[in-house]
């Protein structure tokens, strides 16, 4: 179904050098049965790309309940590039969520409880 646009990353790239590739993803398909790749998945939701998860996984929950459209393998139109309106509109609500003030609020309650 993907054929050789399948492109896995087996070398060490620089920071930059992966944010770059990153920014290149049209999709991309994390079909774990545990929660990982967290920080991936936020950075490519927040780049407006379309990510397909299990539903079965937290991580899709979690997504799904700020609003995120997330794709699961079966969806039809799994391999077509995010519209986008939805594009836009997960980018904002990635902006939205995960901000200053929400990183300075979680770290107040890891620390004062």
């Amino acid at each position: 179904m993907i054929g050789n646009k399948f492109i896995p990353i087996v070398d060490y790239m620089s920071f930059d050098e992966y944010n770059s590739y990153m920014a290149c993803i049209d999709v991309a398909i994390f079909n774990h049965d545990r929660q990982q790749a967290m920080g991936n998945i936020i950075g490519l939701l927040s780049l407006g790309k379309k990510v397909v998860l299990k539903s079965t996984i937290t991580p899709y929950k979690f997504f799904s309940d700020i609003g995120l459209n997330i794709y699961e393998l079966s969806d039809d139109e799994l391999l077509k590039k995010l519209p986008k309106e939805i594009r836009e509109r997960n980018i904002n609500l990635m902006r939205d969520y995960f901000n200053d003030e929400r990183l300075r609020s979680n770290w107040e309650e890891v620390f004062h409880g």
